[in-house]
């Protein structure tokens, strides 16, 4: 949409309102932006009995909408307590899976390609 650039949510509400209908575009900044969200983060940690330090990912992500968190994943490794290696790819695989049907980011998501 802006070829790589930093958008806000209101490029992106522009961009679908200056376009067809058949255009779809993320309300998050990029897709990491619903993989690294506190619901889904803290979801992933109670299932693999790790723990979520809360104060330091509100310190970290203060907007999760349109802040660029892609390159946090080390950080955000940390606040999970992820102790091992894993590759960012393996772990947003796994984060993926606790992006459920109630969770605020599945309902976004849903919004987006429906």
């Amino acid at each position: 949409m802006i070829s790589g650039g930093k958008s806000v949510a209101k490029d992106r509400a522009d961009y679908l309102t200056l376009n067809k209908e058949n255009h779809r575009v993320l309300i998050r900044f990029e897709i990491e932006n619903y993989l690294f969200d506190k619901e889904i983060l803290q979801n992933y940690c109670q299932a693999n009995d790790l723990s979520f330090d809360e104060p330091a990912y509100d310190a970290l992500i203060t907007n999760i909408v349109d802040d660029h968190v892609k390159d946090e994943y080390a950080k955000i490794k940390n606040i999970c307590g992820i102790k091992m290696s894993i590759s960012a790819d393996r772990f947003k695989e796994l984060l993926a899976r606790h992006i459920l049907p109630e969770t605020q980011a599945y309902k976004e998501l849903l919004s987006c390609i429906f």
